[in-house]
Formats: C-alpha cells, structure tokens, sequence
C-alpha cells in the first residue's frame, strides 16, 4: 500500500475491493511490460520475484549492454510510445473503444465484486493515465510526435 501510495497516488489502487488508482496501476503495468518484452527479458524474475515496478535496474542493464546514457524514465518513455503505436495500429486497424470492455460474466452476480460503473470509472482513469482522451483515442499532438519520431529511425 504505501508504495502503490508513492507511486499511484493512492494506497487504494492495490485494494482488490476499490477502482481507485487501478487505471494507473493498469497504464503501469503496460509500460512496464512492454519495455521488459522489448528487452527481451523474462517477466517472472523481473516483475514478479524483484516486484519493483520503476524500471531502474532495466535501465542501468540496458545502459551497461548498449553503452548509452539510460534512466528508468527514458524506457518508461519507450514503454509509453510502444503503447500509443499499438493502440494507434489497432485503431487504424478498426478497433471501436467501445470494444474496451469486459464481458458480461465479469460484472454478473455472483459474486460480481467489479460493478459496470467502477469498471467505466478504472477505463476512464486508465485513459487518462495513458494520455489518451476520454474516448480512448490518441491525442493528435501526440501521434503526430510519435510520427515524427518514427521518421528519424
């Protein structure tokens, strides 16, 4: 809890009962995991045995192997932009946010612990940590920067 405090802004993000803080800990988790994916590491040592969430050890690992001046906010950097060309590519692709949703069964009794509107409320909060709209959309300063990006590799 004080680390989700530290981190996510509230201790209650790691409650399995609130939707408080769990879009942020959801935007977390797919920057971090990409960024492990891309280097090609192994999530379960990683992620799961360390449980630290804040990318320094990738960072200075990544910086021993390549040479390059790396931080952990630079491969959270990376993490973001994979994030937002995935969801671009699908949306382009004919992805409807509409579709970011969970199946029924989920929000059914019994015992349905996730309610639709605390799920709307983690989307939406989720969106909102990924730097996306309320809809679920690239902002377009921000595709057109990862665009720009693109064209100088």
């Amino acid at each position: 809890p004080e680390q989700a405090r530290r981190v996510l802004g509230t201790a209650r993000a790691v409650d399995p009962e609130a939707a408080e803080g769990k879009g942020r800990l959801v935007a977390l988790a797919v920057k971090v995991n990409t960024v492990v994916d891309s280097l090609g590491l192994c999530k379960v040592p990683t992620l799961s045995l360390i449980g630290a969430f804040d990318l320094e050890m990738e960072a200075a690992l990544a910086a021993a192997v390549t040479g390059w001046e790396l931080a952990a906010a630079d491969l959270m950097a990376v993490g973001q932009a994979a994030a937002d060309l995935e969801r671009l590519f699908n949306l382009r692709h004919g992805l409807d946010p509409a579709e970011d949703r969970l199946p029924e069964r989920f929000l059914a009794p019994p015992p349905a612990r996730l309610t639709a509107e605390k799920f709307r409320r983690m989307r939406e909060e989720f969106y909102a940590a990924m730097g996306w709209d309320p809809d679920g959309r690239i902002p377009e300063t921000t595709r057109r920067a990862l665009e720009e990006a693109l064209e100088t590799i």
